[in-house]
C-alpha cells in the first residue's frame, strides 16, 4: 500500500520535521507563551507524534488519542498558554509534516499523488480530532479554575 509506504517515510524522517515544527514555532510571533515551554517538552510533543505517526493514522485507539490531548490541553492551561495558541502550534505540526512530504517530490505517478492526498485527508482528520480534545482538556482546567474562584 502506497500510503502506508508514505507514513513510514514520514517517521523514518521525524528528526528533519520535528526541527522544521520547532524553528516554526519559535519563529513564529504569534506564539509567544508556547515559545516560552522547554525545548525538551516541544520536540518530545513533536516527535512522538511524527515518530509513531502510524500508529496514531493506521492503528490508534481513539481513546488514547482522547486522553493524551486532553490531558495535554490542561497541562497547557496550567502553565498559562492561551488556547489560541495551542491550536495553532498544532495546526503549524499538520501544516509541516504535509510540507515537507510535498517538498520531497515523493509524487511520481498517480497512484503517489493519490497517496498523498489521501495523507493530507487523514491528517486533517486527525488533526481535527487532536484539536477537539486538545480544546476540550484546556476548558476543562478553564472551567475548574473559574469555579474555585467563585467559590473564594
Amino acid at each position: 500500500m502506497v500510503f502506508a509506504r508514505l507514513v513510514q517515510f514520514i517517521e523514518e524522517h521525524y528528526e528533519p520535521i520535528s526541527n522544521r515544527i520547532l524553528d516554526r514555532i519559535r519563529g513564529d510571533g504569534k506564539l509567544s507563551h508556547l515559545q516560552r515551554i522547554s525545548q525538551g517538552d516541544l520536540e518530545e510533543m513533536g516527535q512522538r507524534l511524527v515518530k509513531n505517526l502510524s500508529h496514531w493514522l493506521l492503528e490508534a485507539q481513539r481513546g488514547e488519542v482522547e486522553r493524551r490531548y486532553e490531558d495535554i490541553g490542561k497541562q497547557r492551561f496550567r502553565e498559562g498558554v492561551p488556547l489560541h495558541e495551542l491550536v495553532w502550534g498544532l495546526l503549524l505540526v499538520r501544516r509541516c509534516v504535509v510540507d515537507y512530504v510535498r517538498e520531497q517530490g515523493l509524487a511520481q505517478c498517480t497512484v503517489d499523488i493519490y497517496a498523498e492526498e489521501e495523507l493530507e485527508h487523514r491528517m486533517d482528520e486527525l488533526f481535527d480530532e487532536l484539536c477537539f480534545h486538545l480544546v476540550r482538556g484546556y476548558e476543562t482546567e478553564l472551567h475548574k479554575a473559574t469555579h474555585l474562584a467563585a467559590a473564594v
